[in-house]
């Protein structure tokens, strides 16, 4: 099972959080080494030990100042970890500048609809997403 369909019928019942029934059990976990370089940074409230507000993770590969294969997931932000295949796209074979890593946020969070008391997440999404691109940079 991918970890996409692991976390499937959450985006249709928040409730059911993962496609796991009574009685399952994951014996193993593989994770491939397809991209190179990988870096994760959360936003909380407190600097220890605390939820995360927002946090993304990113990882691909780099060279000559380039990424590829790259993949952006962001996680506190939906009932499930939130990747937007878009902006996967849009960075490949892109420069891991300041500016592209902007664009892909803007690519990412185009669709975001916040509730009433959360709306603070997306500028926090933003700046998270730009410097967890960046910190990919060798």
């Amino acid at each position: 099972m991918q970890i996409t369909d692991l976390y499937d019928p959450a985006w249709k019942n928040p409730a059911a959080h993962n496609a796991l029934q009574q009685g399952d059990l994951m014996k193993s976990i593989s994770v491939p080494e397809e991209r190179k370089k990988s870096a994760y940074h959360q936003v909380s409230e407190k600097n220890e030990f605390d939820w995360a507000l927002v946090s993304c993770a990113a990882a691909g590969n780099v060279a000559d100042g380039k990424i590829t294969d790259a993949r952006v997931v962001l996680g506190a932000v939906a009932p499930v970890p939130y990747m937007v295949e878009e902006a996967n796209k849009f960075l490949e074979g892109k420069p891991l500048t300041d500016d592209t890593a902007s664009k892909a946020a803007d690519i990412i969070l185009k669709d975001a609809k916040p509730l009433a008391q959360n709306g603070y997440k997306v500028p926090l999404a933003h700046t998270l997403i730009r410097r967890t691109l960046l910190a990919l940079n060798p």
